[in-house]
């Protein structure tokens, strides 16, 4: 073999080497991006869930003293997203731990938002299904009296 052969050959599989890592590097790259775009809109999509929970739920009875007396079960469906914490750990590496800690963080105040919501659904639905009427009805008021909570509690 000839150096000048020897020398192509070494240059030729050197470059293919060069091109594969770069490729590698690149498909990298666009994981981490595609990680990072999905929480972005993932963190996006509880926040707006939060909100609107606030704005059309909460908010309206907020300064009644009776509130909780006040709030229906919550009828709109919440929506489950979740980051995929595993693909960003690449976070930690090459920045600060702490934003993956806070993105720990709200991703667990969402998932702790929302179980309360359908636990306190639950806990409206079972208290509505057991009130039973009791007594005359009014036809002044076109009302018919209910057990109370603390009657229900008991039973």
């Amino acid at each position: 073999m000839t150096w000048p052969a020897a020398a192509g050959a070494f240059i030729g599989s050197g470059s293919a080497f060069l091109l594969e890592s770069a490729r590698r590097e690149r498909a990298v790259s666009d994981a981490r991006q595609a990680a990072l775009i999905q929480a972005r809109f993932t963190l996006s999509m509880q926040m707006d869930t939060l909100v609107n929970v606030r704005n059309q739920y909460l908010s309206p009875v907020r300064h009644e003293p009776n509130r909780f007396m006040l709030l229906v079960p919550f009828l709109s469906e919440l929506s489950d997203p979740h980051l995929e914490l595993p693909d960003l750990g690449f976070i930690a590496l090459v920045d600060d731990m702490q934003l993956l800690h806070k993105l720990h963080k709200a991703e667990s105040a969402y998932s702790n938002a929302v179980s309360a919501l359908r636990a306190r659904n639950e806990m409206m639905d079972a208290a509505y299904s057991a009130a039973r009427p009791h007594g005359d009805f009014d036809f002044a008021t076109g009302l018919r009296p209910c057990r109370s909570m603390v009657e229900l509690h008991a039973a």
